[in-house]
């Protein structure tokens, strides 16, 4: 070796004479007027050619760091031959560098091409699923799509059920033996594993994978499962940041595993299609949301327009007794009312009704009562319960439909007394002072709501009315009317409210009551139900309809 390294400076001597007798050959045979040409610089590439994928800085500083650990390790040799070996050294480092750098960014730029690939795919496939509306069908879409574009001879979709993960769909096939995967199985484990769902590749080229550091027993009892389903590589379904389900890929029709772009891909596909699940699921619901809005809105818009057909009540000159009536709360949906029919020798009829049906039925039955006991009032005018069995009678409600809770009375100031039959109307309210304040009567009856199968067992009461009685008739929602803390307002409130305004003009005092209500239930008010309230109150003279 001693004399191998002290022919070098010979060799480096004759390569330099031999370039030298080149030049002077050039010089002598060539023309007698020639030009020197003279250019130096660290680095010279030809034109196009692709650039370094290394920093030249990185280069030099590799070359300069072998340079001199060469020539530390040459410590005492010559110091030509030290020199030598410096740049020897340095340039073998320059080159074997640059070779690694471009080696490393051709291998870099085929993965970045098939990245590229694959993510333009998944982008297509997110389109294709943009186009399915119907929920029910993005799930098969995407295990079908998956299957055809990895070329997997198999897909098989899990999903979470009460206890375990079981098969929901395959394509194109369910396997030989379908297999269900308990929540606590190792591969359901692993997918949803900190720090997040991550892919398993459980095959390679047929070979099982060790993908789980879980007990070996188990391991090998679900890598069989895996196996008999012909499964390579698990894509987890994340829905709320937890494992809802997964995706059991086949192996591929090409001998060949999947790789990470391709797995990359999956992921890709697979969580477009729970977006876009969730979109359409969520435009169905808008959807169905909307219709039943315009459903409502039409059925309120056909009630607003029957509701035209309710004649108003008559005026009739009552003797001592003056009525007024008042009702609020929705404007739309008010599936009640009352009627006063003026009825011979100064009589009158009074009718009150309320339907626990939906507003567009409630409407109509409404007009349809109307009509009906406004006829009956003047042929049975004397006989309320064959008034009410009539009514019932020409209804002819099928079975099923919401019954009618039914007031109708008669008064007559010749007899100062009200004849009544109640059938399922929240009670009115008779009260009368007394020396010891005042006296409370219920004008309740004996019979259910009028419905489709009532018989005509109807009973007819009668009340007589004194001078300074009042007699309130309200819906159940007036005394129902709930306060901020919940507490409703009562019977008693209502009675002390009509007792406190007694004095007032009939038609203030239902005025002054609602405003009573209203102040008690505060910003509730708002969204009320429909109330009805009338009070009827004797006097010593007799007093027209307010």
């Amino acid at each position: 070796m001693p004399d191998a390294v002290q022919l070098l400076p010979l060799l480096l001597w004759l390569t330099l004479l031999a370039a030298f007798a080149c030049c002077i050959a050039a010089v002598v045979f060539s023309s007698r007027v020639f030009y020197i040409q003279a250019r130096v610089a660290w680095w010279n590439r030809r034109p196009g050619a692709d650039a370094s994928p290394c920093p030249q800085w990185l280069l030099a500083g590799a070359g300069g760091f072998a340079a001199v650990v060469a020539f530390a390790l040459a410590a005492g040799q010559p110091l030509l031959i030290r020199l030598v070996l410096m740049g020897v050294l340095g340039a073998a480092a320059w080159i074997a560098l640059d070779h690694a750098c471009n080696r490393l960014a051709r291998w870099a730029q085929q993965r970045d091409s098939e990245t590229r690939h694959w993510r333009a795919r998944a982008q297509q496939a997110g389109a294709r699923l943009r186009e399915i509306s119907d929920p029910r069908q993005i799930r098969p879409a995407t295990a079908r799509l998956l299957r055809e574009t990895l070329a997997a001879r198999a897909v098989h979709l899990y999903m979470r059920g009460s206890e375990d993960f079981i098969p929901v769909h395959h394509d194109p096939q369910p396997p030989p033996t379908p297999v269900v995967f308990s929540a606590q199985s190792l591969l359901v484990r692993e997918l949803g594993r900190f720090p997040g769902p991550r892919s398993l590749l459980t095959a390679s080229d047929g070979k099982p994978l060790p993908w789980s550091k879980g007990p070996a027993a188990q391991l090998a009892v679900e890598q069989e499962q895996l196996r008999a389903m012909d499964a390579c590589l698990a894509v987890p379904l994340v829905i709320d940041r937890a494992v809802a389900g997964f995706f059991l890929f086949g192996s591929r029709l090409e001998a060949a595993s999947y790789s990470s772009a391709e797995i990359r891909y999956a992921e890709a596909v697979i969580r477009q299609s729970t977006d876009r699940l969730f979109f359409a699921e969520k435009a169905i619901l808008e959807a169905d949301k909307k219709a039943a809005e315009a459903r409502a809105l039409a059925a309120q818009d056909f009630a607003v327009a029957a509701r035209r057909f309710l004649v108003p009540p008559e005026k009739t000159d009552l003797g001592p007794v003056e009525l007024s009536a008042g009702w609020w709360g929705s404007e739309r949906n008010r599936p009640l009312f009352y009627d006063i029919v003026a009825l011979p020798g100064r009589a009158a009829g009074l009718l009150l009704a309320e339907i626990d049906a939906p507003e567009q039925e409630a409407a109509v039955r409404l007009v349809q009562l109307q009509a009906l006991v406004r006829s009956r009032f003047r042929a049975y005018g004397e006989d309320l319960p064959e008034l009410v069995a009539s009514v019932r009678r020409a209804s002819k409600w099928p079975e099923g439909v919401a019954p009618v809770h039914l007031f109708v009375a008669r008064y007559s100031p010749d007899t100062p007394a009200l004849t009544y039959v109640n059938a399922g109307f929240f009670p009115p309210m008779l009260v009368r002072r007394s020396g010891a304040g005042a006296d409370l009567l219920r004008l309740s009856g004996d019979r259910a709501p009028l419905a489709h199968d009532a018989d005509s067992g109807f009973r007819e009461r009668r009340v007589d009315l004194h001078p300074g009685d009042l007699v309130g008739f309200a819906n159940q929602a007036v005394t129902a009317a709930p306060g901020p803390g919940g507490e409703p307002w009562g019977e008693g409130r209502l009675i002390d409210t009509l007792l406190g305004w007694e004095e007032q003009p009939i038609g203030d005092l239902v005025s002054l009551a609602r405003r009573t209500i209203e102040e008690f239930e505060g910003p509730l008010a708002a969204d009320a139900p429909s109330r009805l309230l009338m009070v009827m109150r004797v006097r010593n003279q007799a007093a027209p309809l307010v």
